[in-house]
């Protein structure tokens, strides 16, 4: 990551068709060094009754597939059924501070037998999906950064 500051990766769970990692930094230009696990910010796809999708975050440390040491970035990539024709795809990159943030969502909701993936491929032809705006989680103003700022 950079001088003194490591990457550790453990296996975490593993399925048929799915198999997470979890991460978390390693820094030894402290005494006694400091670990801290990574988490990610990620989200539930369910279909409404009216066609549309809804999505619904929540954060996870034991969400992601693989790391890309020469583009910093993350992927996890949940199969819903082992040919990939549908499950939901996120990928992650680091900030300065070696913050995960999430750079993009793809999901497909319809296990249909059209459009499958292997674990290693990016689900190009999934549709995209922006991350709704939440004012508790909306950066420097949000409500959850003024309380975990000023509320022990």
């Amino acid at each position: 990551m950079e001088k003194g500051v490591f990457l550790g990766e453990l296996p975490c769970q593993k399925g048929a068709y799915n198999q997470n990692r979890i991460y978390f930094l390693y820094d030894e230009r402290f005494i006694p060094a400091k670990t801290k696990l990574l988490t990610f910010t990620a989200y539930e796809f369910r279909s409404a009754e009216d066609g549309s999708i809804r999505m619904k975050r929540f954060e996870s440390g034991t969400w992601i597939r693989f790391y890309d040491p020469d583009w910093r970035e993350f992927t996890a990539f949940l199969k819903e059924r082992g040919m990939g024709d549908c499950g939901r795809y996120f990928r992650y990159g680091l900030t300065d501070q070696n913050d995960p943030v999430l750079a993009e969502i793809r999901a497909k909701t319809e296990c249909d037998g059209k459009h499958p993936y292997s674990a290693n491929e990016r689900p190009s032809s999934w549709p995209k999906y922006e991350e709704p705006l939440d004012p508790l989680f909306a950066g420097e103003t949000g409500i959850r950064t003024w309380m975990e700022k000023f509320l022990p």
